[in-house]
């Protein structure tokens, strides 16, 4: 069985909505990554695939930049709703008995749209929590954060029928914005920064009603198809850690190919390309994470040359590894041998 992979990733279904908005204001997305990165595959995959969850945030902070908006993912959620996401998950939510089963199996099934860390809800004096935290690799995700958190707001406060639900109070792990009444304004004046988790707080008595929309059928249904999409998860993550397994293998090629791998496991490339695409990753990354790692072990744990180490993973010149080096660790590869360093997600060998 192969290693479960970092899963760090987003359905990709999101592109969607943000090339849609982007159209709005002027700006091609096509054009605007090919410039920018990333590369985001083409349109006919978004409903199908994941991205890395990590270019998608910086991504939506390029574009921030570009359009002078240090509100852009905000304001973004206010012109155009969650025109993205897994559908399944939306449908089981809409049809859930209560507000709070809904939350509920939003948190239960989150990792189907997105990665999270330390996702839940808790319900303590008369009020819920929903809590999230993202991955520790994702640093100042303001777009991002912004986005995330005003499409709960509005999904619960929209969804639900009368009278519409508020939240009491909306903590984000972000610095504070120059100016907050656009937060106060999506969030309600009770919204706070620089929080130790990002949290939404509900009236337990209002999460509790009954939902007008509740379809015990439907939502039955969509639970259970969520959870084949669970177990299939489990099942595409082995997939991916088997190419790293294979690339591992054979990472002392510098000939290494696609190609090589795909008829290793037995398809053809198009077909791994495409299976790889459906979990969220790239050959060229898995091949590229799998070097980092030997390259990163290699030079902590034993004297070899650096000319050898560079053979091991699959560079026929040392200047080739050195360059890859500087994009991997920020520095030569005896510079990081000296300065016995652990490079943030560290991929084990």
């Amino acid at each position: 069985m192969g290693k479960p992979l970092n899963s760090n990733r987003i359905h990709a279904s999101v592109i969607k909505g943000l090339s849609s908005y982007l159209d709005q204001l002027g700006l091609d997305l096509g054009s605007f990554t090919a410039r920018h990165g990333p590369v985001l595959g083409p349109p006919e995959s978004w409903d199908h695939g994941y991205i890395s969850l990590e270019k998608y945030i910086a991504l939506l902070e390029r574009v921030a930049e570009q359009q002078r908006d240090p509100l852009f993912g905000l304001r973004w959620s206010l012109k155009q709703g969650n025109s993205g996401g897994f559908r399944l998950l939306t449908l089981a939510m809409r049809f859930a008995p209560t507000p709070l089963v809904a939350l509920q199996t939003m948190v239960r099934f989150s990792s189907l749209g997105l990665d999270v860390r330390d996702c839940s809800v808790e319900i303590r004096g008369g009020k819920v929590n929903f809590d999230w935290v993202f991955v520790p690799t994702v640093q100042e995700p303001h777009q991002f954060l912004d986005r995330y958190a005003a499409l709960v707001v509005e999904r619960f406060r929209s969804s639900f029928g009368e009278p519409k639900i508020d939240p009491l109070q909306v903590d984000l792990t972000r610095t504070p914005p120059e100016n907050v009444q656009l937060h106060r304004q999506v969030f309600g004046p009770s919204v706070s920064f620089r929080a130790e988790r990002n949290r939404i707080v509900y009236c337990l008595s209002r999460m509790e009603a009954p939902n007008p929309m509740a379809d015990p059928e439907v939502y039955s249904a969509m639970v259970e198809l969520c959870e084949r999409r669970l177990t299939d998860q489990v099942k595409a993550a082995d997939f991916a850690g088997h190419v790293r397994d294979i690339i591992q293998a054979g990472v002392s090629s510098p000939d290494l190919t696609l190609g090589m791998v795909a008829k290793e496991i037995g398809m053809s490339p198009r077909v791994l390309q495409r299976r790889l695409f459906e979990t969220g990753h790239k050959f060229q990354e898995l091949h590229d994470d799998v070097r980092r790692a030997i390259a990163s072990n290699l030079l902590r744990t034993t004297p070899l040359p650096v000319s050898e180490i560079a053979y091991r993973v699959g560079f026929s010149a040392v200047g080739n590894f050195t360059r890859a080096a500087r994009r991997w660790f920020g520095m030569t590869p005896r510079e990081w041998r000296r300065a016995g360093a652990i490079p943030v997600g560290d991929l084990r060998p």
